[in-house]
Formats: C-alpha cells, sequence, structure tokens
C-alpha cells in the first residue's frame, strides 16, 4: 500500500467548529463606505451595529471616493464578528456603499 509512489497521505491534526475559528482568526474588520453613499441613514445603521456587538475585533472604516480614500483605525471601537453581527453587516451591504473586508492575523 505505501509502496506505490503515487498514494497521497492525508492526516487531520486539528478540527474545530466554523464559528469558533472565526473568532479566534479573524483580528481586524475593514468597514468599506464609498463617499457618494455615505448618508445619515448608513451612519447611523454603522454606529448601531458597532455599539450593539463590542468585542475582540479590531475595526478600521476606510471612507472612499473616486480619487482617494481615507483610513481610520479605531483605538477605542472593537466589534465581535458573530452571526448576527454579519448578518446586519451584509443587510448594509446590500443596500450599498458598503463593503467590508475581514483579516486574519492571529
Amino acid at each position: 500500500f505505501r509502496d506505490d509512489p503515487n498514494d497521497v497521505e492525508f492526516k487531520v491534526r486539528n478540527m474545530e467548529l466554523l464559528a469558533d475559528v472565526r473568532e479566534k482568526m479573524v483580528s481586524r474588520l475593514r468597514l468599506q463606505v464609498d463617499l457618494q453613499a455615505l448618508n445619515e441613514e448608513i451612519a447611523d445603521a454603522v454606529a448601531q451595529l458597532i455599539e450593539d456587538h463590542p468585542g475582540p475585533v479590531g475595526l478600521t472604516l476606510e471612507i472612499h471616493d473616486v480619487d482617494s480614500g481615507l483610513e481610520m483605525p479605531s483605538r477605542t471601537k472593537r466589534v465581535a464578528v458573530s452571526d448576527s453581527f454579519v448578518e446586519r453587516l451584509e443587510e448594509l451591504v446590500t443596500k450599498g456603499g458598503v463593503q467590508y473586508r475581514l483579516e486574519t492575523g492571529r
């Protein structure tokens, strides 16, 4: 069985739930907002989302225009990237003008 050089062996070293992996691996949320789409409704929704989900993940707000962008890492606000947080974030993305990126680094 092991004498064949074309055989490949696969060993599982560790198994974790996907939700647990997300909590352990995500180090920063980059929230990207298009300046043209930014209005009071989006600003209030983003602020409320951040307030409702405090947690260990760093937050950076990026405001983008056609020519330039402004990156603002928060020193005081951190979020919990839970299922409910992601669902509400996806609702903002669906409305338009908001994108996000999760960064790993732990």
